[in-house]
């Protein structure tokens, strides 16, 4: 059977149907055996979708009875694969598509406020619920004649209808609630938000509640970052207030970057429960990008894309080298821009370090203001560790968190990670000491010490000494005093790292390895005859491993 073959669809609706379903699809097929997967789930078509259902339609009747089973598996790789939560309903064939589509456009000419499903069938008494919202099974029947079949599917959120048209002579008047979000339930004061409003299901947002402004431990390292998220997120409650567009924020892994996407994310969720936001990995951008490719259905891609109010995108580095990709970035950067949508971009290097990567991108990205986040000072690290612990309610040790803010310095995460160590044999033992914290660590101690001396650590350790900036370091200029620390740092790379001569030369954006071989060869020449060179060298090699 050619299901939708002949019928006229809401285009727009169907592919947003069709993209939300080919999610779902990713987690349901693993769950199946390959044969029940092909036969019964692949041929159900995606035809609509609103607040609250998504609709498909089956081949025949068997079809319908042996998939009603299922039904609690589809809502949840909806909600699992698309961070929204949508009911599941079933129609047969073209003749049921029909009668939903008539339904649904019935619905919204007479502008239903309903605040329940209500099912109507001549056949069928309208199954009422209790207050706990659930269908009263003892009046719960399934009519399986020639009119029309009914069936109710349990799920977390309550009861599915799901209806099997089996004659075109039937008639079935489905009425679903509009989807709606209170300001009361986001803000915790009243303000003139508490109106509802619609909310489309595509841009839904989950954000960590423990990534917030307000337990964000603001340092040296990161106050500019810091101070422009939230001159971002204000500017949604204040009128008039223009910042920085685009913000483009890079750093190290486990800085908190990802921290302050959520931070604005949710603090604009909190005062402007309406805004369109779109929050995700680089990663989900671009594998949604070649599933549009796949099916042709650019439109739906484009629409979703281009019409947010903000869009809040990590580790946008991955779309190096992809061509395809950056290009169909490119032009929803501009059309974002254009249309007066904020745009928050991380990254984990400066986009000019970026070396596969367009120049008209790089130039976009840096028509805003991009920000660094560095690796937090030891006072820092000590307000973090802190903070978590009183977050915790953990009485701990301040001799314990200063020895893990000394030996742990790069990675917050790790950070985080080495007390939730020390706690867990606090819990486990009853009790907990400096040494016995050392002795749990130092794995973790050792771990991170050989991670801490890293090219980029080199960089940043010879720029400052040398009283340069570490761009200048990564440049191509030719000058004096920017060759010999440049030298200094891919000597440091061979002999600390025992990097090769390529990773050197790749590591300082060069394409000629030859010349960081003679650059390395020169240093340890010089080194055996040159007392101020080795002077140098060790000062450099002590404030490496004091870092």
């Amino acid at each position: 059977m050619n299901l939708s073959g002949n019928l006229n669809l809401d285009n727009e609706q169907a592919a947003l149907a069709g993209s939300i379903w080919h999610n779902a699809l990713k987690i349901i097929q693993p769950q199946l055996a390959k044969m029940l997967f092909v036969t019964w789930v692949e041929p159900l078509v995606p035809f609509y979708v609103d607040e609250n259902y998504l609709y498909l339609a089956v081949q025949d009747n068997f079809s319908y009875r042996y998939l009603l089973k299922y039904v609690n598996l589809f809502e949840e790789a909806l909600a699992a694969s698309n961070s929204f939560k949508l009911q599941v309903k079933l129609f047969v064939g073209n003749e049921g598509m029909q009668q939903a589509l008539a339904s649904i456009k019935a619905s919204t000419f007479n502008n239903s406020t309903d605040n329940q499903s209500q099912v109507s069938d001549p056949g069928q008494p309208n199954l009422p619920l209790d207050s706990n919202n659930t269908a009263r099974k003892d009046t719960q029947k399934t009519a399986i004649n020639n009119t029309t079949e009914t069936s109710t599917a349990e799920s977390a959120g309550g009861y599915v209808t799901v209806e099997r048209p089996s004659s075109p002579t039937s008639t079935k008047t489905t009425t679903a609630p509009t989807q709606t979000i209170s300001s009361a339930n986001q803000t915790t004061n009243s303000s003139p938000l508490a109106a509802e409003i619609v909310v489309n299901p595509l841009y839904q947002q989950h954000f960590r509640r423990d990534y917030r402004f307000d337990n964000f431990i603001v340092g040296p390292n990161n106050t500019m970052a810091h101070a422009a998220c939230l001159a971002i997120a204000n500017s949604y409650f204040n009128p008039g207030q223009k910042p920085y567009n685009p913000l483009f924020l890079y750093g190290g892994s486990g800085l908190g970057k990802t921290h302050l996407l959520n931070a604005v994310g949710n603090m604009v969720m909190q005062h402007r429960p309406n805004t369109k936001i779109l929050y995700l990995q680089t990663e989900e951008f671009v594998n949604e990008f070649i599933a549009t490719i796949r099916k042709q259905n650019y439109n739906v891609f484009r629409n979703k894309y281009r019409n947010c109010d903000l869009l809040l995108i990590d580790d946008i580095q991955f779309i190096e080298g992809k061509e395809q990709m950056q290009e169909e970035f490119f032009y929803t950067f501009n059309a974002l821009y254009e249309n007066n949508s904020y745009i928050i971009i991380t990254c984990d290097k400066h986009p000019r370090y970026l070396v596969t990567l367009e120049d008209r991108l790089k130039t976009r990205f840096l028509s805003g203001l991009a920000c660094d986040i560095n690796p937090p000072t030891y006072e820092t690290r000590m307000a973090i560790l802190q903070a978590r612990a009183q977050s915790l309610q953990e009485n701990i040790d301040p001799d314990i968190i200063s020895y893990i803010a000394k030996n742990i310095s790069l990675n917050i995460r790790e950070l985080e990670g080495a007390l939730n160590s020390v706690l867990a044999i606090k819990h486990l033992s009853g009790y907990i000491n400096l040494a016995l914290a050392q002795k749990a660590l130092e794995p973790v101690i050792k771990r991170n010490m050989e991670k801490t001396v890293s090219p980029d650590f080199i960089a940043d350790v010879v720029a400052n000494y040398y009283n340069v900036s570490k761009a200048q370091l990564y440049s191509r200029c030719k000058e004096s005093k920017f060759t010999y620390p440049r030298h200094i740092a891919m000597y440091f790379c061979r002999e600390l790292l025992d990097m090769t001569y390529a990773d050197i030369s790749q590591a300082f954006n060069r394409s000629d390895h030859t010349t960081t071989r003679n650059a390395c060869l020169k240093i340890a020449k010089s080194l055996s005859s040159d007392l101020q060179l080795q002077k140098e060298l060790a000062n450099i090699q002590k404030s490496l491993h004091e870092q």
